[in-house]
Formats: structure tokens, sequence, C-alpha cells
């Protein structure tokens, strides 16, 4: 099953969204590239 996602940024002020079939590898993937920010 795939899932589409739409995250914000509170820090940035952007939008990203997208689509994926394990939603908790993409949100952590999403939140290890901030914190290396």
């Amino acid at each position: 099953m795939y899932y589409v996602y739409i995250l914000r940024s509170l820090k940035y002020g952007k939008n990203y969204s997208g689509y994926t079939e394990n939603l908790k590898l993409r949100f952590e993937q999403h939140s290890h590239w901030y914190s290396m920010q």
C-alpha cells in the first residue's frame, strides 16, 4: 500500500509532499535530513 504525505517545516516554512510505501521510514529520513542542516 502506498501513502501520500504532506510535511510542513515550521522552521523553514516549507511544505514537502510525496508518496511512499513505508511512511515511518520516510518520516525518519526527512527528520534526519533536517537535523543535519
